[in-house]
C-alpha cells in the first residue's frame, strides 16, 4: 500500500529544501530479528543526504520502494536545523508547559509518538547526541524535572510526522505552532532570543571544555608506530598527577609495568627513561 501521507510530506519538505529520508518503521524484520523501534535504523544509505539534497526522482522513488516507511529530516547545515528532541523520561505531558511557553507559536514543533517534543531551530554548531542538561536551556523548569534533553544537530537526524511510533501512535505537528513544512529552511529564525543565548552559552562550554581522553584505549593501542607516543601520554598522566617524590619510587615502576604487559614490542627500558625524564622536565616547572 502506497503512504501517501508520507509521499505529501516529503514533497512539502523538498518544497522547502530540507533534506530527508526514509525510515524502517517498527515491526520490521530484519535478518530474521524483529526490529524493536529504539533505534529507527533508515531505509536508505542515507549519509551522502548530509551534504546534498535527495533528487526529486529519487524521493518519489524511496516510497514506492519503501510503502509505509517512517519519514525522518536530517539535520545540520544542509537543512538548516537544529532540533531539541525532548524525551518525558516518565513524566506526564503536563511537565512539558514550561517548555511550550518558553517557545513562540512560530518555531515547528513535533509531538513524539511517545509523547515528547522536537523543537525545530535554526542550525547552530553544537554537538549531537548528547545529553544537556535541560534546566540550562529551560530554566522555568523544576530543579528536579525528570525531563531530558538530546539535541541533533550536524550529523544527526530526527523522526517526524506523520511518522508511527513503535507504541502505534504517530508523531504529529504541534496544533498551536506553525509546521516546518510550511517553511523553507532559510525562513527558520529563533523567535526567543533568550532561548538562543542559552544554547551559544553551551556551546561556548563545549569549546572552552578539553575532550577526555579514552585513556583505556590507549593503554591498550601501543603497537608499532604509536608505542612512543602512547607511552608519551602515559608518562604525562603519571607525572601529573604524583608529585615527584614518587616518580621513580611509583611512575617509573607503573610505565616499566604498562610497556611489559601491553607494548607490541616493549619499548627498551633506555627509551622509556628518556621519555621520563623529559617529561620530568616539563613537569618540574609547576613546582
Amino acid at each position: 500500500m502506497f503512504n501517501a501521507s508520507a509521499h505529501n510530506t516529503a514533497a512539502q519538505l523538498a518544497n522547502g529544501f530540507f533534506s530527508f529520508i526514509p525510515i524502517l518503521p517498527p515491526n520490521t524484520i530484519i535478518k530474521n530479528k524483529q526490529y524493536d523501534g529504539k533505534t529507527p535504523p533508515p531505509s536508505v544509505l542515507w549519509r551522502k543526504y548530509q551534504k546534498q539534497l535527495p533528487a526529486p526522482s529519487d524521493w518519489q522513488a524511496y516510497f514506492k520502494k519503501y510503502p509505509n516507511h517512517n519519514i525522518a529530516i536530517i539535520t545540520g547545515k544542509i537543512s538548516n536545523l537544529t532540533v531539541l528532541d525532548i524525551d518525558l523520561n516518565g513524566a506526564s505531558a503536563t511537565a512539558l508547559a514550561p517548555i511550550l511557553k518558553d517557545i513562540p507559536n512560530k518555531t515547528p514543533i513535533a509531538i513524539t509518538g511517545a509523547g515528547g517534543l522536537h523543537i525545530y531551530l535554526p542550525f547552530l554548531p553544537i554537538k549531537t547526541g548528547v545529553e544537556y542538561p535541560i534546566n540550562k536551556v529551560f530554566p522555568s523548569l523544576p530543579a528536579d524535572t525528570p525531563l531530558k534533553l538530546d539535541i541533533r544537530s550536524e550529523g544527526g537526524y530526527v523522526i517526524a510526522p506523520p511518522s508511527t511510533h513503535k507504541n502505534g501512535s504517530q508523531y504529529i505537528w504541534h496544533p498551536m505552532h506553525t509546521p516546518l513544512t510550511e517553511y523553507h529552511k532559510n525562513e527558520l529564525r529563533f523567535y526567543n532570543n533568550e532561548l538562543k543565548q542559552r544554547l551559544l552559552t553551551l556551546i561556548d562550554r563545549q569549546k572552552n571544555t578539553p575532550q577526555q581522553k579514552n585513556w583505556q584505549k590507549i593503554i591498550l593501542s601501543a603497537h608499532i608506530g604509536n608505542r612512543n607516543n602512547t607511552a608519551t601520554q602515559i608518562a604525562g598522566l603519571l607525572l601529573k598527577y604524583l608529585p615527584p617524590s614518587h616518580w621513580q619510587s611509583a611512575a617509573a615502576p607503573l610505565l616499566y609495568a604498562w610497556n611489559k604487559t601491553f607494548a607490541k614490542p616493549p619499548l627498551s627500558n633506555k627509551e622509556l627513561e628518556t621519555i621520563i625524564n623529559s617529561i620530568a622536565k616539563k613537569q618540574k616547572r609547576h613546582y
